[in-house]
């Protein structure tokens, strides 16, 4: 007859608790590394492994990491630790900057979008896709990455993304000669970057002006002054400036039933 006692995980206590240097201390240990260097996806790895209870409180720090404020959001009523509470409060009032990066060449910066994607750091994946939309040598290639810095834009929730992204797509629409688009895009670049990033706001004014908007070039001044940066210059190969769309109405409330359908 075998008398051993029953196998169990070394890394648990008899009540199923982690041991001091058991399987959850490493799995901590591996968390902590991930996050000090800079890798939100190796990080959630390991999260995956820790108790159930414990996992919020390190969820926080990899979604600050990764520049979502809509998870951080999501995540925070179960953060127990008050120092992380006040970290991710102070993330959610106070964002770190964005801005498009900026690197010496289009190859240099397709490096570091390669690394900010394997370590899953979206939001700055997104703002290196609107640099590499400035370096593109094609304009095929400089809509694509625009598509890949909107498409990030939509999970992460951060009105200042946004508002970038919505720029650069006017500024693209305008490319391409698409007026209407271009208009839309621009005035909600204006709308959100005057609330959210003033860099937004100035080119969404800039494509205004291309669109013929009284006034815009103008405002486009004001802005870049107040930034203290020069008035940009468009790089992307415009052509001759586009006129200025002509909306359709919205559809009227009171419907002609002679063009309804109905056949009664």
């Amino acid at each position: 007859m075998n008398d051993e006692p029953e196998s169990r995980d070394p890394g648990l206590d008899p009540q199923g608790s982690p041991r001091p240097g058991g399987a959850a201390v490493l799995h901590r240990a591996l968390v902590e590394r991930a996050l000090d260097e800079g890798d939100a996806a190796h990080a959630l790895r390991w999260i995956d492994e820790l108790p159930a209870a414990e996992q919020p409180d390190w969820l926080v720090d990899v979604w600050i990491l990764a520049g979502s404020p809509r998870a951080v959001r999501q995540v925070l009523p179960a953060v127990r630790d008050p120092a992380r509470r006040a970290r991710a409060e102070r993330f959610l009032a106070d964002p770190p900057p964005i801005a498009p990066l900026h690197a010496a060449s289009y190859e240099a910066l397709t490096e570091l979008a390669a690394r900010h994607a394997a370590n899953g750091l979206a939001s700055a994946l997104a703002c290196a896709h609107l640099g590499l939309a400035e370096l593109a040598p094609r304009s095929d290639w400089r809509a694509l990455h625009v598509e890949h810095a909107s498409s990030l834009a939509s999970g992460l929730d951060d009105p200042r993304l946004s508002a970038l992204v919505a720029a650069f797509e006017a500024r693209l629409d305008a490319d391409f000669g698409d007026a209407e688009e271009a208009f839309i895009a621009a005035n909600h670049a204006v709308v959100e970057g005057e609330a959210h990033l003033p860099l937004a706001a100035l080119w969404g004014h800039l494509v205004l002006d291309r669109l013929g908007e009284a006034g815009a070039l103008e405002r486009a001044r004001v802005v870049a002054h107040a930034l203290g940066v020069p008035l940009p210059v468009d790089v992307w190969g415009l052509g001759a400036p586009l006129e200025r769309p002509t909306l359709a109405p919205p559809p009227s409330d009171d419907v002609d039933p002679s063009t309804s359908g109905d056949p009664s």
